[in-house]
């Protein structure tokens, strides 16, 4: 499976999840998006899913994922702060 066909795969199951309000799942989901933008050097995009993931897990009072979610959201600015120098 090549990367794009795995990102529109994701962006349609997310679809899915938003037309039937479905909440279970969705900051992995949203989190996988943004892995998929991360590792194709796409690290804004990457840190917008982050964050909304980030939100996610914050609303769900979960410290797991917070904590993942915040690992994520470091990498992406790191990766943007090394590509501005």
């Amino acid at each position: 499976v090549e990367l794009g066909e795995l990102q529109i795969g994701l962006k349609n199951l997310l679809e899915v999840y938003d037309q039937k309000q479905i909440v279970e799942g969705r900051f992995y989901l949203i989190t996988d998006i943004g892995n998929i933008y991360f590792d194709s050097g796409e690290y804004l995009k990457a840190l917008q899913k982050f964050l909304e993931a980030l939100v996610i897990a914050r609303n769900e009072k979960n410290n797991h994922k917070i904590a993942y979610g915040l690992n994520n959201v470091a990498r992406a600015f790191d990766r943007l702060a090394r590509r501005s120098k």
